[in-house]
């Protein structure tokens, strides 16, 4: 796009206004303001208001580079037995009010997950590999309360981690250091530290404190999670 500048603006019924400037932005919505006005009808808008350089983070980067807007995503869930995976995907799944055909999508930020939860009981981690070629993200689930276990946590995924098929892409991973409204539950820099994500360089990663029980942090961490994934789709259709 060079030095293009592109303007947005959401109009009265949800059209977009593009221009090169902010200064054809202005012309043309003082145009439209004078139909209105010749037509009877009371709308204005004033573009002073309007002349922003992103609006809804640009349109969400116009509609990912005019791809339709629509990134879809499969993310891997996975994390100890007891660690409270299923309780989080149900609780993302309440909070997303548009209607799933399928019980494991829910939509937030502009993206649409297929979340695959997988067992994360000892006799079946072997099989966590079988899933690693599709996943474009991963959530890896943590009982911050279970202190003990977090060795073993901390094993589990960096197991993961050093499989050739993540190992060779930039797959954002999110944490999420659940339970944190039990008394005994770490703070999420904490669990960070003793997951020894401070030594991930190749792939992107955040850790968040939440609670399936009242769906605390669970908004922040997936904002994040979706935030990743836009932006690699742009990337991609550059």
């Amino acid at each position: 796009m060079g030095e293009l500048t592109v303007k947005c603006l959401l109009y009265a019924d949800d059209q977009v206004i593009l221009a090169s400037s902010a200064a054809e932005l202005q012309m043309m919505v003082t145009l439209m303001n004078r139909t209105f006005k010749e037509k009877g009808m009371k709308y204005n808008c004033d573009p002073a208001e309007i002349l922003q350089p992103a609006v809804m983070g640009l349109l969400e980067k116009l509609s990912v580079w005019l791809g339709g807007g629509r990134v879809e995503a499969t993310v891997l869930v996975l994390g100890l037995d007891n660690s409270g995976k299923s309780s989080l995907l149900h609780a993302l799944r309440s909070a997303d009010q548009r209607p799933q055909h399928d019980a494991d999508h829910f939509t937030s930020g502009g993206v649409t997950f297929r979340a695959h939860d997988v067992s994360g009981a000892a006799r079946h981690r072997a099989l966590w590999e079988r899933h690693f070629a599709r996943a474009h993200a991963l959530v890896f689930v943590v009982d911050a309360a279970d202190h003990l276990r977090l060795v073993v946590a901390r094993e589990e995924l960096q197991l993961a981690l050093a499989h050739p098929e993540l190992r060779a892409r930039r797959v954002p991973l999110l944490v999420l250091a659940n339970k944190s409204d039990d008394p005994h539950a770490l703070p999420a820099a904490h669990v960070a530290a003793a997951l020894g994500l401070e030594r991930i360089s190749d792939k992107p990663w955040h850790v968040c404190a939440t609670s399936a029980v009242s769906g605390g942090g669970l908004a922040g961490g997936v904002a994040w999670l979706a935030r990743q994934l836009r932006d690699a789709a742009l990337q991609q259709r550059r």
